[in-house]
Order: C-alpha cells, then structure tokens, then sequence
C-alpha cells in the first residue's frame, strides 16, 4: 500500500508491506534513521510514530497509540456477490507418447529391448 512518510521538512514516499494496530514495516529508497520521530500518511490518515529500527530501504514504525486498521485499509469493493461459473474448459491430460518422437538410435534401442 502506497503511503508517505513526514519527518523535520521532507516527505518521502513508502510502500507499506505489513500493518499493525501498533506499528508498521514500510519501504523506501531513503528513510530516516532509528528513533526519528515520524508522521506516516495513508490517504487522510495521518500516523504519529518513531523509527523503531532502520534498514537500507525498510524500517519499522512503532506508532505513538494504537491505530484502527479499518481506518487505514482500502475498503473492499462492492460487488453484486453473485458466484460466476468459470465455463473455461480445462485438459488435464498428459500429452501421450508418440513413437515418432524418438530419434532413429533410441528407436533401435526399443527394438532391440522388445526382441528379449
């Protein structure tokens, strides 16, 4: 999920790949160091948060109470809920084997192994 992060002047664009009720972990090219204070922003969210820990592109947010998830997370869409059949028509079966697929030294093998 596409977010920015705020700290002193900047704001950095991040990508959030997991969020908690207390934290997040968050990618991006250039975040700040451990113990920074920050405002992450998803959406109209806006987040009060410190950099629990730091990497060279991820770091973890350890926010400042607890958050409502629903608050962050794309709603769902709605749909009309009806089950479509899926009429695709599958073949599960393995291609068969054709004899005229083997070269001419192991047609002479197969030959020779009947004739026993």
């Amino acid at each position: 999920m596409a977010a920015t992060m705020k700290w002193d002047s900047l704001n950095v664009p991040v990508r959030i790949a997991n969020l908690s009720t207390h934290g997040a972990l968050v990618f991006g090219s250039r975040l700040p160091s451990q113990d920074q204070e920050v405002v992450l922003i998803c959406g109209t969210v806006r987040i009060g948060g410190w950099i629990a820990w730091a990497g060279t592109s991820h770091a973890g947010i350890n926010f400042d109470a607890p958050i409502n998830l629903s608050d962050v997370l794309p709603k769902a869409r709605t749909g009309t809920g009806a089950i479509v059949k899926d009429e695709r028509v599958q073949d599960f079966r393995r291609p068969g084997f054709r004899g005229n697929q083997l070269s001419a030294e192991e047609q002479r093998l197969l030959e020779k192994w009947k004739r026993r």
